[in-house]
């Protein structure tokens, strides 16, 4: 759809001019081009340095503007010489039609070219496509040879894949305990999937052997043009040994601790289970590139063996220093270790990196918030919020702030978008209460020449259709979008950003036109196929 390909070409520049004065600098640099000596070592054949120009392309990173076609090139240059990642990035530009048009079948072969190096990514999207029957003859055991594969490397989609094959008994005998056990490995890598699937399973089989804990925390990373990331929890202050009175002060109200995205408290799991054995993890994987560091350091961490995984991830940087989701996750190690400072430092050059992700926005408010820095907190949260308006944690911990401030007027349209976006905010919704009644709903302001949109894109009207009425019934949109929608934007869970009227195909315009916030439009045919559609805003009174 036009909506689409031409917001992907603009997205930097889009996002760029809602950024205060101080980010001005930041436009220029965005325009810039990709680094001069990474491009002359592409040229000169490397194949890493095409690898990652070919990922700069396809996120619009590091200083350059999102180009699938460029994108295609490079991974296909990469790929050409036997580079894992670039095969799989190639794969992936075939299976979604990025730079070139769709071809399963090519998809198939490039994932399998990376799979059979090893590469824990490419072999869980060659299990999705035996699984399916996309590209390949459909077949359950194949699927299943693959999942276990990945799994081998502790690669959270994987897990959740697996866990899936046996809970429906695809390619292996049914068994709902090994399925609840890979759930539970891929939910404390905060694979959100895994996450929600727990939560369906125990609300279908509550009993007195289940107990309430808190979920695990996902980010998704709202993705973003951004990679799926395991990202190990933020630390938070430790929680009262004992339930606490009802408040008496602000003061008091709002000192919970900061809340991670995403972080849906009071969820149900079932008690841990052992799924059956896998491979230690390794000291160093086979092949040494950066992305197997990176997932090698992700297992470390979730294991608590912090001072392994940071090695791991230093090891990454080494071969990709720009890598902002390593940076990330490096970050957020040492702020488990309790060495918040070293945390930040690293959240910092992360944002630095790639400039247009909230979420890691919010990862840094997060921190900064837990060590009592609230206005550099509240200013983190803001930027987090102009890049995506969707991110209910974040509406949740600026929730706290405002009404520590005596805000109470933004605090309920903090509150209310945290609650439009999925978290559960019933105990803060009641402490606010007790000091300020809830005023009536927010008027939000519209802009006059665009909209603030985001989409799931289907193949057919009745898929559609099917997907309209879930999300009427309650379903979380982004995590529809992710699951099902065909537009690339799905890894951001559907989130277009500002799109200009005269950038949009006029149906999609019509349908959106006399939405008013929030609502969901009727499924509308486009060039790229059946849409939904739903209506935005960017809470200005908030950002100020």
């Amino acid at each position: 759809m036009r909506t689409m390909t031409r917001r992907a070409k603009t997205s930097v520049f889009l996002l760029l001019v809602l950024l205060p004065v101080a980010w001005a600098a930041g436009a220029a640099w965005a325009a810039a081009g990709p680094p001069a000596d990474l491009l002359r070592r592409a040229e000169a054949g490397d194949a890493k340095a095409q690898y990652r120009l070919g990922g700069m392309y396809e996120y619009g990173r590091a200083g350059v503007a999102k180009d699938y076609r460029q994108a295609f090139f490079w991974y296909k240059k990469a790929a050409e010489q036997g580079y894992a990642p670039g095969q799989r990035g190639l794969g992936k530009c075939y299976e979604l039609g990025l730079g070139v048009k769709a071809d399963p079948s090519k998809a198939a072969y490039w994932y399998k070219k990376a799979a059979d190096q090893g590469l824990a990514r490419a072999q869980v999207n060659l299990g999705i496509l035996y699984e399916t029957g996309v590209g390949v003859k459909q077949d359950y055991d194949q699927a299943v040879y693959w999942y276990k594969k990945s799994v081998q490397r502790g690669y959270p989609r994987g897990q959740y894949h697996l866990g899936r094959m046996y809970e429906r008994g695809l390619g292996v005998p049914k068994d709902l305990v090994k399925a609840r056990a890979w759930y539970q490995k891929a939910a404390k890598a905060k694979y959100s999937r895994a996450i929600r699937r727990l939560r369906e399973l125990d609300q279908a089989t509550a009993g007195p052997a289940v107990q309430k804990r808190p979920a695990a925390l996902p980010k998704t990373p709202a993705q973003s043009g951004k990679q799926p990331v395991a990202r190990p929890a933020t630390p938070a202050p430790p929680p009262p040994a004992a339930k606490k009175p009802a408040p008496t002060s602000k003061k008091e109200m709002a000192s919970s601790p900061p809340v991670t995205p995403g972080q849906a408290p009071g969820a149900v799991v079932t008690p841990p289970l052992e799924p059956e054995p896998a491979p230690p993890v390794p000291a160093v994987l086979p092949g040494g590139e950066a992305e197997d560091h990176f997932y090698l350091g992700n297992a470390l961490a979730r294991e608590g063996r912090f001072q392994e995984a940071i090695a791991e991830y230093r090891r990454a940087l080494e071969l990709e220093p720009e890598s902002a989701s390593t940076l990330e996750n490096l970050g957020i190690t040492y702020a488990k270790m309790g060495k918040i400072a070293e945390g930040i430092r690293y959240l910092r050059q992360a944002v630095a990196a790639d400039p247009l992700d909230g979420g890691k926005y919010a990862a840094l408010g997060i921190m900064l918030h837990a060590q009592g820095d609230i206005d550099g907190a509240m200013r983190e949260y803001r930027q987090a919020i102009q890049r995506d308006p969707t991110q209910a944690g974040v509406y949740y911990n600026m929730t706290t702030i405002f009404a520590e401030q005596g805000d109470y007027r933004r605090a309920w349209q903090s509150l209310r978008l945290a609650e439009r976006f999925g978290k559960e905010a019933g105990e803060l919704r009641r402490r606010l209460a007790e000091f300020a009644p809830e005023p009536p709903p927010n008027t939000w302001p519209l802009p006059a020449d665009g909209f603030y949109l985001r989409a799931i894109v289907t193949a057919s009207r009745s898929e559609a259709q099917d997907i309209l009425n879930r999300l009427r019934r309650g379903e979380d949109f982004a995590a529809l979008a992710r699951r099902h929608s065909l537009a690339p934007t799905r890894l951001d869970g559907g989130y277009l950003g500002f799109v200009k009227q005269t950038e949009m195909e006029p149906a999609v315009a019509a349908a959106v036109a006399s939405l008013p916030p929030f609502a969901l439009s009727e499924p509308v045919e486009t060039a790229d196929g059946v849409a939904i559609f739903q209506r935005l805003v960017m809470p200005e009174e908030l950002l100020r």
